[in-house]
């Protein structure tokens, strides 16, 4: 197993321990911070027929130079 296997084994090993309180741990939550503008898309799922809902979940992470995020 390379180094890198371990650390992340290890890592994963930790977080499982956490319960989920602890994860999503948030004192004064909306205190800190700036407010932002949040764009975003949704579709509402509606079931037409009987048998299994099929749902696909995807990740896109767009960089370019010139993509300032901070």
């Amino acid at each position: 197993m390379s180094e890198q296997s371990k650390d992340m084994k290890a890592i994963s090993d930790e977080l499982l321990k956490l319960n989920l309180k602890e994860l999503v741990k948030r004192p004064e939550y909306g205190t800190v911070g700036k407010p932002i503008k949040l764009a975003c898309n949704y579709f509402p799922l509606i079931k037409l027929q009987k048998g299994d809902l099929v749902v696909n979940r995807y990740h896109i992470d767009i960089q370019h130079p010139r993509l300032k995020l901070n």
